[in-house]
């Protein structure tokens, strides 16, 4: 069975026209053809052919326009794949950072929490339409990681300043939204005890106080700054709610976030 999800819309920055699902592809467009776009495809499971190289789990490929390409799956262990599409010719520019091997177009790739959301956004929604916006959202989510791959393989930092770099720039532009040290170890590939330890060496703390006091921070800013209720505060520094919020931020300033904007207040009037 194959499930498609189809984008609507001109939006000028990237067109991806659909992404897919599909665990049988015996007899589908991927085999034997010359196909006028480019597949991104990402192996979930199973084993095949690629273009008479094995694939499997772990690994993905990348189609060209205008090259007769074949895939065939494992009787035994079929194929099971997620692939975006694309005819727009500025995906060349990103096609670099998928490191596939010149001479079979087949790359590696570590992620599946992001590729098992397109799944199942894709079986959810088959052959339903969405935005443009909507699709960049969900390719990025899965492309961001070969970025990732590239800026740490580039870089010459140690590998644990590269863990903190990573970590840090996730919190600072992630902040509002539901993290957790979890989710860092996942996308770095880390154990928890390891980033736990080159955090407190780095910064004398855990990451997660790191991450509540960068909130806190954020968070006091605003107070300051703004006449927001302090409800909107909450749930703009990633709190969902406000009574583990005041709860944070009272054990961080040592005054509730009223009692601290207050203060600012009475202090900025004399």
């Amino acid at each position: 069975m194959r499930y498609r999800v189809f984008s609507i819309g001109e939006l000028s920055v990237l067109k991806i026209h659909n992404f897919g699902y599909s665990s049988d592809i015996i007899g589908s467009t991927f085999a034997e053809r010359k196909n006028e776009f480019y597949l991104i495809g990402y192996v979930l499971s199973g084993k095949g052919i690629y273009n008479n190289h094995p694939i499997s789990a772990g690994q993905g490929f990348i189609f060209t326009p205008n090259v007769v390409e074949n895939l065939y799956p494992d009787k035994a262990d079929p194929l099971e794949l997620v692939w975006f599409t694309t005819a727009d010719a500025r995906i060349d520019e990103l096609l670099p950072y998928y490191k596939a091997d010149k001479y079979t177009n087949i790359f590696n790739h570590s992620f599946p929490p992001e590729l098992q959301d397109i799944k199942e956004f894709a079986v959810s929604e088959n052959r339903t339409t969405i935005s443009d916006g909507k699709m960049l959202e969900l390719f990025f989510s899965v492309f961001k990681h070969h970025l990732i791959e590239h800026d740490f393989a580039a870089s010459s930092l140690t590998a644990p300043q590269r863990y903190i770099d990573f970590s840090v720039n996730y919190i600072k532009t992630h902040y509002s939204q539901h993290i957790s040290v979890t989710r860092l170890t996942e996308l770095l590939g880390v154990s928890q005890p390891y980033l736990y330890r080159i955090f407190k060496e780095t910064f004398g703390k855990s990451p997660k106080a790191f991450i509540c006091e960068y909130r806190i921070n954020r968070a006091s800013k605003l107070l300051t700054e703004t006449d927001l209720p302090v409800s909107e505060i909450a749930l703009s520094v990633g709190y969902s709610d406000s009574f583990a919020f005041s709860k944070a931020f009272s054990s961080i300033r040592g005054l509730s976030p009223s009692e601290y904007r207050n203060m600012h207040k009475a202090t900025a009037n004399q």
